[in-house]
């Protein structure tokens, strides 16, 4: 074998296991927590616009990454997903600074150019690029070609957007109000939105660089777990702030979210 057939094998393989490994996560999340998303979400009524967002965010992640069939559709599903979480954390960012129009509208005008940009770039940047079924061994890869070598750029905008509601989150945690019946709540957002931003600046900051070192490997082998962590995390944080919303001794947690510390003012 050739060193380009090797890297070729050595890509397909990485691939298929970070699909199966992001599949496995996302279905032993999804039993852990389907209790949780039953009483939470599928027995609340009338359902809320958050909740079709955590619907499609939990199981369009579970499709992307089980159905092979849809690598086509796999740039246009993910950036859905990728933009549904991002609608959640607005949401979260705009409880926290008390409806704030302000903050309504940076985030809203960020979260605008973002999408221009990401749109632009991936609409211009695969125009020409294919996808080939490629046989590599006793294995059958989906081969992207012609993808620019620029295309890393895409990373730039979901970042930095991302960050900024890293940023925003960072603040308000030092500058929350100190009132008995929004203080826990307030936690809960702060808590989980840092940690998330966290997690996920990484996940994002790692798939950058390798896109910048090798585009075409990265599609395949990194597209997975791009979009299995953030669809976990941001189902987590609905989770637990609908748990912060119900009288703690009405319902325990199957999964073990535990925020029986949290008490808030009856309606």
């Amino acid at each position: 074998m050739t060193a380009h057939e090797v890297h070729v094998w050595q890509v397909a393989v990485q691939g298929h296991h970070n699909r199966a490994s992001a599949l496995t996560l996302m279905v032993w999340d999804y039993l852990i927590t389907f209790e949780d998303e039953r009483e939470l979400f599928w027995k609340r009524r009338p359902w809320t616009f958050a909740t079709f967002l955590f619907l499609w965010v939990r199981y369009g992640g579970i499709l992307l990454i089980s159905c092979y069939s849809w690598f086509r559709l796999e740039g246009g599903i993910g950036m859905s997903i990728s933009w549904a979480i991002q609608i959640i954390l607005q949401l979260r960012i705009y409880a926290l600074y008390d409806a704030s129009p302000r903050i309504g509208a940076l985030i809203v005008s960020a979260f605008s150019l973002e999408v221009l940009a990401v749109v632009g770039m991936f609409g211009f940047g695969s125009a020409d690029a294919t996808v080939v079924a490629e046989a590599v061994g006793v294995m059958v890869r989906c081969n992207v070609t012609a993808v620019p070598a620029w295309l890393w750029v895409l990373w730039v905008p979901v970042t930095s957007f991302e960050l900024l509601l890293c940023v925003l989150a960072l603040y308000k945690g030092y500058q929350r109000v100190e009132s008995t019946g929004h203080k826990a709540l307030q936690d809960i957002l702060v808590r989980d939105s840092v940690l998330y931003y966290l997690a996920i600046q990484c996940v994002y900051i790692f798939n950058l660089f390798c896109w910048v070192k090798d585009v075409e490997a990265s599609l395949e082998a990194l597209t997975a777990l791009a979009v299995a962590l953030p669809s976990i995390m941001s189902g987590r944080m609905m989770i637990n702030l609908r748990y912060a919303l119900v009288p703690p001794n009405t319902m325990a947690s199957p999964s073990e979210i535990s925020l029986e510390e949290i008490t808030l003012p009856g309606p």
